[in-house]
């Protein structure tokens, strides 16, 4: 199923917050600046990617987010971002089902010296994710057999949507690569940061994809906003 379908869904709008479901796993739409990759379905099975869309919580100071499924209206997980003015440390809680949900992992960038970060699970395992790379955005980190990688659709769009590819295929070319995962951010709206498409063959890992996503995209958005603040002061 092409991308266009997946993402010809109804109504954008501020999920609710009512009883949360424990997580099921699924996402997707948001407009975009150039052709994303479609996830395709392996083999026979006409298999639907995993959506997960990440929205904004609303409060006026806030930058937490509320992760819903492909119905956009359900919260499956949560994202706590305490607020550190003038830091460029962050210490964000993932939980499931909602902000007094168990804990799943804690996603922590040590300063802003450097863009790496890591994530530690509830269970004491700790998954580093490692900065490849200045000009393009690219970071790395193990997964459960492979070493996986992120990185940006181009140059024009790097800090907007990115891929997830097998770190052992990113000499082949696109088309030969098995897409894991797909990022594409939010431009349109204040109220919403992007959507998460993950292949279903994948599903195995979806907190991990998604944790490692959530962290390049609070990395890459604080880097829009840097690029922007300094091209406004070049400009006056």
């Amino acid at each position: 199923m092409g991308l266009k379908s997946l993402l010809s869904k109804p109504s954008d709008s501020q999920p609710q917050q009512a009883t949360l479901p424990p997580y099921s796993g699924n996402d997707a739409k948001t407009p975009v600046i150039s052709q994303p990759p479609a996830i395709q379905a392996y083999g026979t099975a006409n298999l639907q990617p995993i959506e997960l869309h990440v929205y904004k919580e609303g409060s006026l100071f806030g930058m937490d987010d509320i992760i819903t499924g492909p119905d956009k209206q359900q919260m499956q997980y949560y994202l706590h971002f305490p607020v550190k003015f003038l830091s460029g440390r962050w210490d964000l809680s993932l939980r499931q089902g909602g902000p007094q949900g168990p804990e799943i992992c804690q996603i922590i960038k040590g300063g802003s010296w450097s863009n790496s970060f890591e994530i530690r699970w509830n269970g004491g395992a700790v998954t580093p994710v490692q900065q490849l790379g200045t000009f393009r955005m690219r970071y790395e980190f193990p997964a459960s057999q492979e070493v996986y990688i992120w990185k940006s659709d181009n140059l024009m769009t790097s800090d907007y949507h990115f891929s997830l590819y097998k770190s052992s295929e990113l000499g082949l070319p696109k088309e030969q690569r098995t897409l894991i995962a797909h990022w594409r951010t939010s431009i349109a709206t204040f109220s919403k940061d992007g959507c998460l498409e993950i292949h279903p063959h994948f599903s195995h890992e979806v907190e991990l994809i998604l944790a490692t996503a959530l962290g390049v995209e609070v990395l890459t958005e604080g880097a829009d906003a840097l690029r922007r603040s300094r091209d406004s002061h070049s400009t006056i």
